[in-house]
């Protein structure tokens, strides 16, 4: 039980997380035959077990396999090679090999066997360690190859492979490869954990010499496919096995933000794993020349600043082209808004250039996608898309009315003056909770309803929240405005799959997605509609678990993220349709011309590390409250001029 290790799914960088991710997706909320070679204590299967599936595992040591039997349906005692023989008919929807298949002499006919025993639609999935890491290539430089415990030169290991040779192995047994997800490692954390002993200065003389992007992959999630013609396995999976996908550079204003995890990180991420690109996310101030001269394509979000214009005309001036993405109808804001309304004002004729020199404007919906074509943007609809795996979700009992909580959450002001009177007459009458996350809840406290108040959180955080509730209601208010209508249902997305039943106003674009009384509720924006509705699923939890469920599978099949991926990878071959011919007509930046639009962006960096600045907004409050706030707005024109 060398590797045995806790599961901890919310570390994403992880091969446990990334196996059990590949299983569930391929499952959905499908109750699976799962066979885990090399199954250990049952540790990994038993989270697998913990969602209803069926797992057996197979295990040569003694006292590992008994320990497993106590957690897993079923253990076999020895090799997989046996289990074929003992059990011909056995059929499952996943067969995992959890860094196990370099310990085998004959890795190739093991995966052609497993052809046999895997349902009509099931996969292999399994994790294998990357020989190539930069650590190991440092051994090599320092003229050794030394054994370890653990790790990628594990003593017990047979095969040792690299990114393209683990795709190469499956394609000699006959499997279309879907992914390659990598999980990635510092030098010096795989320097402690295998204890390798590398010299320090060896190990950053040959980083510099490095000119791939897999150095820091320390392991490789791969899921798989048998093809019905298994000798076409090697040409189908070339273009992966060949990593000559398109990199993009994402500049953001914020990486860390949620919308940047939503419409890009998730969905991108997802992309290099399907179809072998390759993704860097930066702050729009620190784009460096390799920056610049490494990315074939760049994203630039939401925010149409001067500095942004002036990246872009550099970026294209070379060659370069550049996608600017946009979640909100901007040039149309309600009045609610009002924050945002004189901000944008001052950037419009900026956000306008912007989107008409992009050479795409990807959108969320197709309402905004019209509305952005009439301001000249060449719009391109990537639909928000959530990872449709949950390890828990809201549980709905038969409990008291007041055990029974309402949710209403949101990161911006969103109009929830005709939800107030609903609010206050069912918490009266019932006793309901209340939980608001994010700027609703002063709006809702200031009302005279008892609320649970929570900040916002970060993405992760958020759909764990969701989760945890129990016999919780989601409660989405929305105005009839153009702005609202050409917004995504994503808070629809995330309540289904963290299992609660959602009521929305019934306008575009949860219109679009719920069919009234069957996978939600659909409301007219009136009181006593509010009223009828909450206390319909406040007192009625088989109901709520009606809606929930049926939710849950829209989302998972309509909206998981590999049709946000494939959406990505739809536009990114309409921009550019041959890779060797696009790179060929790349001229290269020279640093003078990025030196200048540094200045410009630097700029930028010192504005935005104030805007995160406490201390910042701290001396604003004292120069308000001594001198008033003329003098704070001459301040900050003052500081914005200088940079």
């Amino acid at each position: 039980m060398l590797y045995e290790s806790k599961i901890d799914l919310s570390v994403k960088n992880n091969s446990h997380t990334l196996a059990y991710d590949a299983i569930t997706s391929l499952l959905n909320d499908r109750q699976g035959r799962i066979l885990e070679v090399g199954c250990s204590s049952g540790y990994f299967g038993a989270s697998l077990r913990a969602c209803g599936h069926v797992v057996w595992g197979i295990e040569p040591n003694q006292s590992a396999a008994h320990a497993a039997q106590k957690l897993l349906d079923h253990v076999y005692e020895g090799f997989i090679q046996s289990f074929f023989n003992d059990y011909p008919d056995e059929r499952f929807d996943a067969i995992v090999f959890g860094d196990v298949l370099e310990h085998l002499v004959d890795p190739v006919s093991v995966l052609q066997k497993c052809r046999e025993f895997l349902s009509a639609s099931g996969r292999v999935v399994a994790s294998i360690p990357n020989v190539s890491h930069l650590a190991i290539r440092t051994m090599l430089a320092e003229g050794r190859w030394d054994y370890s415990d653990l790790g990628i030169l594990d003593r017990t290991h047979l095969r040792f492979f690299t990114r393209g040779t683990a795709i190469d192995m499956f394609s000699d047994a006959g499997y279309l490869v879907h992914h390659v997800s990598p999980v990635r490692l510092q030098a010096q954390q795989v320097d402690a954990l295998c204890h390798l002993g590398l010299n320090q200065k060896m190990l950053y003389d040959v980083s510099k010499l490095v000119q791939d992007d897999q150095a820091y992959d320390f392991q490789y999630v791969l899921s798989a496919e048998p093809l019905i013609n298994s000798a076409a396995a090697p040409e189908r999976n070339g273009k992966l096995k060949a990593n000559l996908g398109l990199r993009l550079v994402c500049c953001l204003p914020d990486p860390e933000m949620s919308l940047a995890e939503i419409r890009l990180r998730q969905p991108l991420e997802r992309w290099t794993t399907r179809f072998g690109g390759h993704v860097r996310i930066v702050p729009i101030y620190q784009v460096t020349l390799e920056d610049m001269r490494w990315g074939d394509i760049f994203v630039f979000q939401r925010e149409a600043t001067p500095q942004v214009l002036n990246l872009v005309n550099l970026l294209q001036s070379h060659g370069k082209k550049t996608i600017f993405e946009i979640d909100d109808l901007l040039c149309d804001l309600p009045h609610f808004l009002g924050h945002h309304i004189s901000n944008f004002k001052q950037n419009r004729s900026t956000f306008d250039l912007v989107l008409r020199k992009s050479d795409a404007v990807t959108v969320t919906t197709e309402r905004l996608a019209d509305a952005l074509r009439e301001e000249g943007g060449q719009t391109f609809v990537v639909p928000n898309c959530a990872e449709t795996h949950m390890s828990e979700v809201c549980v709905h009992t038969e409990v008291p009315a007041d055990q029974v909580s309402l949710l209403v959450g949101s990161s911006d002001r969103i109009l929830v003056d005709f939800l107030v009177p609903a609010l206050l007459d069912i918490q009266t009458r019932l006793g309901v909770k209340i939980i608001a996350v994010g700027p609703p809840a002063q709006k809702l406290a200031a009302a005279g309803l008892v609320v649970q108040s929570h900040p916002n959180m970060s993405y992760h955080m958020f759909k764990s929240f969701v989760a945890a509730q129990s016999n919780c209601i989601g409660l989405i208010p929305l105005d009839n405005s153009r702005f609202s209508s050409c917004k995504s249902p994503i808070k629809y997305f995330d309540y289904s799959l963290g299992g609660i039943p959602s009521i929305c106003s019934a306008l575009p674009p949860y219109s679009d997605v719920i069919q009234d009384g069957a996978n939600g509720f659909l409301c007219q924006n009136t009181s006593q509609a509010w009223i009828e509705h909450i206390e319909a699923l406040v007192t009625d939890a088989l109901l709520r678990q009606l809606l929930s469920r049926e939710a849950r599978k829209i989302v998972q099949i309509e909206f998981n993220m590999d049709i946000a991926a494939g959406r990505w990878n739809a536009l990114i071959e309409r921009l550019v349709p041959d890779v060797a011919a696009y790179r060929k007509s790349l001229t290269t930046i020279p640093l003078i011309e990025v030196a200048s639009t540094n200045r410009r962006l630097s700029k930028l960096k010192a504005i935005m590390r104030t805007l995160f600045n406490p201390i910042a907004y701290n001396k604003a409050f004292d120069l308000l409250r001594e001198k008033g706030p003329k003098a704070l707005m001459l301040k900050i024109l003052y500081f914005v001029s200088r940079g």
